[in-house]
């Protein structure tokens, strides 16, 4: 079959004025009886996109396309989604979007924007947080900031700061009672003694003894609750929550390659981490009409109504036809068949 089409094709200038030319206007003629055998190919006005393929390819003027498909974008409706870019083979599709990254410094890894990333973008790495206990004093300070997170993952092992037996209060100077400007710690006997309900667990009787004899209270993290909101870490004067990345991810970021753009993160950051660059304003927002085939896959994957189709009239295969069969292969969309 594919040599008889090149044969067709090669020889049907040659074929003017012969008498198998003078044979094959004759059956042409026929046409209007239904009888002509260059009615075999036909295109089916629902499946034909006007995309004007067959057109190109039809070496015997064979094919009218009174009037091809244009698309334009209707820019008041575009999400800058970048959906419909790579449907489009010509790349005729100009996008002017802004792009999405996370600011590092700002973004404490608490993962709630991942969830609600439609394309899996957001890429946060893990983070384990732990309690050293040496330079942990108790404070609750990361309590208390994990809890205005709307979080509940550290405790307390132990609340009350107390006085272990190897106190010497009749051989020291009594610097724990000096540190302590909450009046917390008396002498009674040879013991120190902190009353819990004047004690606001700062932790300077800790450091002013010089027996370490004073237990601070202590907190523990509950890693299986955790959020990773990190605000226990930004809390922590004393440097006492550790911060361990787990994985290969190391920094928080946006996948460009997959992001469409469409913001969605931004909503949920409540510490405004992630930001979106301005458009370049060289970019317009456009479909170039001179490298768009009007192929219909970028109106038809479009969720915003974006893109706006400017009706067709669907080709019509003439009695020029010569039965090459070009015209079908080149269809993407199956619209034209044989009778």
């Amino acid at each position: 079959m594919d040599s008889r089409r090149k044969f067709l094709k090669k020889s049907g200038a040659l074929l003017v004025g012969s008498s198998l030319y003078g044979s094959l206007m004759g059956l042409a003629s026929c046409d209007k009886n239904g009888i002509s055998p260059f009615s075999v190919y036909k295109v089916s006005d629902d499946l034909c996109s006007g995309c004007g393929d067959c057109y190109d390819a039809c070496d015997f003027d064979a094919i009218n396309l009174p009037q091809k498909s244009s698309y334009s974008i209707i820019v008041d409706n575009c999400s800058a989604c970048r959906k419909c870019i790579p449907t489009c083979d010509p790349n005729a599709i100009t996008i002017a979007g802004a792009i999405h990254s996370i600011i590092v410094e700002k973004c404490t890894q608490c993962k709630e924007c991942v969830p609600f990333c439609p394309e899996g973008s957001i890429l946060i790495p893990d983070i384990v947080y732990s309690i050293d206990e040496e330079y942990c004093i108790g404070c609750g300070d990361c309590i208390t900031a994990c809890k205005s997170k709307g979080a509940d993952c550290i405790v307390y092992e132990k609340e009350e700061y107390s006085v272990r037996n190897k106190c010497a209060n009749k051989s020291c100077s009594n610097q724990c009672m000096a540190a302590c400007s909450e009046g917390a710690i008396t002498k009674s006997g040879s013991m120190a003694v902190i009353d819990d309900e004047k004690c606001t667990k700062c932790g300077k009787c800790v450091g002013a003894c010089p027996h370490e004899a004073i237990n601070p209270a202590k907190v523990n993290i509950l890693a299986n609750d955790c959020s990773q909101c990190g605000a226990c870490y930004t809390a922590c004067e004393f440097k006492a929550v550790n911060k361990e990345v787990n994985g290969n991810i190391t920094v928080s970021s946006i996948d460009e390659s997959t992001c469409v753009n469409c913001g969605i993160c931004i909503d949920y950051c409540k510490e405004e981490a992630i930001v979106a660059s301005d458009a370049d304003n060289n970019v317009i927002t456009q479909i170039n009409a001179e490298k768009c085939n009007a192929c219909g896959n970028c109106f038809n994957v479009c969720q915003d109504n974006a893109i706006a189709k400017k009706e067709f009239k669907a080709s019509v295969i003439s009695e020029n036809c010569k039965i090459c069969g070009e015209c079908k292969d080149v269809c993407t969309f199956n619209a034209i068949n044989q009778q």
